[in-house]
């Protein structure tokens, strides 16, 4: 979590929009925890992680950034 709240203030100094993704709810097994979380950039840099279903929207969250 550290790892993450230190990209997202490099980031931000850097003057990069970002989102950040929050596992919020598991509807099956699951490699990453509820509250597990990661934050990305609109030039795709990534930090943390979260379920592998984050993937299928990331379109929609780089059209937004």
């Amino acid at each position: 979590m550290k790892e993450v709240i230190n990209k997202i203030e490099y980031w931000r100094q850097l003057g990069k929009p970002i989102a950040i993704a929050t596992n919020v709810k598991l509807e099956r097994a699951s490699l990453r925890p509820l509250g597990a979380k990661m934050v990305l950039t609109s030039t795709l840099d990534i930090s943390g992680s979260v379920t592998g279903g984050f993937m299928k929207i990331c379109p929609s969250v780089f059209k937004s950034l």
